[in-house]
């Protein structure tokens, strides 16, 4: 009845394949709210946000484990995959696998995110893995250079593409996979010249002036996101002086009208001396600071302060999205270029050559005459 009625039975007692507690789901709702307003501002800055989903460290977590489990054979795998892709250590104790997040300081167990994150339904997915290696090795045999670069980011080297960057690359590329020269480069350098290639073609850089040309405008839009963040900073620092001399100044104040009404005012500062010289040092500040002497009040200024906090922490994000955009946009530019200059480097070592031979033939023929 549940299932034509389109519902779902609870199990409460059998523990959760994927467990998420109500602290957890509260937490990514107000980071996906957060997430959201921030993104709304990188999209008007005419930047695309580098998420748009926000992860708790529990999700993450889970993503790096079903990713890594997919490819490990045995525990010892699992656990190098999940240190070298994710920066994730996982340990094995009391039965149980234990995971340290890349922020955290305490391990994370597996009974916090669900049985499929476990020992038990993992090694049943490492013994599946080690039983599918024959099939996956005859699969990869017949490798089609038309092959989606997503699942396979090899196949980028073949494949079809009308962006002239691209195909300088992929043309420098295969010569690099000539017999002497594959036996120098690692299996991780074909990875990271593949991920360039793909990042270039889904970007439509078509020359590498293109690149170089998208990389010096993130670079202005990094200043210019860092002196926007230095005028909210004075501004801070503006209204932390308002907020400063505004509350010493009502703070005082009771004590200096007592002291205007006293009958002996000597006696009565020395007395006060400290409350009458804050009421005083807060009055000339505010007087200077309003000319028109309309004060804003304690509470609206500390709104301000709330509001213009928030409007820095979005700036600190905006800045932190513009330098891992501008450090991304490097890093290919400097692989874009290590794989363009090998050529150029064979070509140059062969040309000194040819020029010494020749000098050396024409003076020994102005030797003979």
């Amino acid at each position: 009845m549940c299932e034509r009625e389109g519902l779902h039975q609870i199990d409460l007692l059998s523990p959760a394949p994927e467990k998420v507690t109500e602290a957890e789901f509260r937490a990514k709702s107000r980071g996906q709210e957060k997430m959201e307003k921030i993104n709304k501002k990188i999209t008007a800055e005419g930047l695309k946000p580098s998420a748009t989903t926000f992860q708790t460290q529990k999700d993450f977590l889970r993503k790096a484990i079903k990713d890594c489990s997919r490819e490990a054979k045995n525990f010892e795998e699992f656990q190098s995959l999940l240190l070298e892709n994710y920066n994730i250590s996982v340990i094995s104790q009391r039965g149980r696998y234990r995971y340290l997040h890349p922020d955290r300081s305490q391990r994370i167990t597996e009974k916090a995110l669900g049985t499929d994150y476990g020992r038990d339904h993992l090694e049943e997915l490492f013994s599946r893995n080690v039983k599918g290696i024959r099939a996956e090795k005859k699969a990869t045999a017949y490798h089609s250079p038309e092959t989606d670069y997503r699942r396979d980011p090899l196949a980028i080297f073949y494949y079809r593409t009308q962006l002239r960057l691209v195909v300088d690359l992929q043309t420098n590329v295969k010569a690099m996979q000539s017999e002497a020269y594959a036996q120098r480069v690692k299996i991780t350098n074909l990875q990271q010249m593949a991920n360039t290639l793909i990042y270039i073609q889904e970007h439509g850089y078509n020359t590498r002036k293109d690149l170089s040309a998208v990389t010096s405008k993130a670079q202005e839009r990094l200043t210019e996101a860092y002196d926007k963040k230095r005028e909210l900073t004075e501004k801070m620092k503006v209204l932390n002086s308002q907020i400063h001399y505004t509350g010493q100044y009502f703070a005082s104040k009771s004590i200096y009208a007592e002291f205007l009404k006293s009958g002996n005012k000597k006696n009565f500062r020395n007395e006060h001396v400290s409350e009458i010289t804050a009421y005083e040092e807060a009055r000339d500040w505010l007087k200077d600071f309003y000319p028109d002497g309309k004060m804003l009040s304690l509470k609206s200024l500390k709104k301000r302060k709330q509001k213009l906090q928030e409007t820095i922490d979005s700036q600190k994000t905006v800045i932190h999205n513009y330098k891992n955009h501008c450090k991304e946009l490097e890093t290919v530019s400097a692989n874009v270029d290590a794989i363009l200059r090998r050529q150029a480097m064979e070509t140059e070592i062969i040309h000194p050559r040819t020029t010494e031979h020749q000098k050396s033939q024409k003076e020994r023929k102005e030797e003979a005459l």
